[in-house]
């Protein structure tokens, strides 16, 4: 049952619109089209801000699905705003994916005008997936009171669910934490044929000095140029989980079965500490490391669960 909720004048969200398979459909939609960095637009035209926003975008135009979601949704949408009378939506969607640490810095929304007499004023955001930590669209006050403005609603994404507010919103996608385990870019590999490899799992804790991500690709691209390690399977650097002083993050590659695993973590975390301690980013205290496995790198339920992200 489609649902309403008002959070602020036109600003509201509608609870099922699409469904779970509807919003996997889209997701793939979105992967098989090609995501590719967002730009800002700008009164000079779109500019690659990543200072700004560095999420993702698919785009396609599909106006059999622009009918379909507007005759679901009309019911719930004020049908005169501003003088204007509510016709449908726009046959333009844009897919934005969200990784570890990617957000869309406050901003307010530009007018898609389609001639003289017809142009947009309403946002509509649909979330297909959820499950994740961060990624909520947070809303602001329009006046600063010393210099701030107040928040007014944070919304936090419900698969199916639809928001509507008027372009004037002040609002930010805020930055997403801790990644989605369900919406993943499948890369499935069978590694039978490549001989049985051991797993180098290391974790260890930083400083909230740096963006999870960022210090992730910085622990990624310090793991690709240490000569043991295999590329393939290429090594990860994944966030773990995050308190209010420290990020974990769990660092995991793949050496020949004839490598001593032990010896070898050992002198690979002693490089890993004393390159974040030159970052000034070790925290003071440290996590105890993982078993090592006994088993062939790669097992039936890690191969293809890569990267996580949140999508709307």
């Amino acid at each position: 049952m489609l649902t309403k909720t008002v959070l602020a004048e036109h600003l509201f969200t509608i609870r099922d619109l699409l469904t779970s398979t509807e919003c996997t459909e889209l997701i793939s939609r979105g992967e098989t089209i090609g995501f590719e960095q967002a730009a800002v637009k700008t009164k000079s035209g779109p500019q690659m801000r990543p200072g700004i926003r560095d999420n993702d975008r698919a785009e396609f135009n599909d106006p059999k699905l622009a009918t379909l979601l507007w005759q679901r949704c009309k019911e719930f949408v004020p049908l005169e705003l501003e003088g204007a009378t509510a016709i449908g939506l726009d046959e333009n969607f844009r897919l934005y994916r969200y990784d570890v640490g990617q957000r869309f810095k406050r901003h307010k929304d530009g007018v898609v005008e389609r001639s003289a007499t017809e142009r947009s004023w309403l946002t509509c955001l649909f979330y297909l997936n959820e499950d994740f930590t961060g990624g909520e669209t947070a809303f602001y006050a329009d006046e600063m009171v010393d210099g701030i403005r107040a928040e007014v609603a944070v919304v936090t994404p419900c698969m199916g669910a639809a928001l509507f507010f008027l372009h004037e919103w002040w609002h930010e996608g805020r930055e997403l934490i801790i990644p989605n385990k369900n919406f993943v870019s499948e890369e499935v590999v069978n590694w039978m044929g490549a001989g049985r490899l051991k797993a180098i799992p290391i974790e260890v804790n930083v400083t909230r000095d740096e963006r999870p991500a960022d210090v992730c690709r910085m622990l990624q691209h310090l793991m690709v140029e240490q000569p043991e390690l295999l590329l393939s399977p290429a090594p990860q650097a994944t966030l773990v989980c995050i308190t209010q002083t420290t990020q974990r993050i769990e660092l995991l590659g793949w050496v020949e079965e004839d490598q001593d695993a032990a010896s070898y973590r050992a002198s690979l975390t002693k490089i890993v500490l004393s390159f974040l301690m030159e970052k000034n980013l070790l925290a003071s205290e440290q996590p105890r490391q993982p078993s090592l496995p006994d088993s062939p790198a790669r097992s039936t339920d890690r191969t293809g669960r890569l990267k996580s992200r949140r999508s709307a």
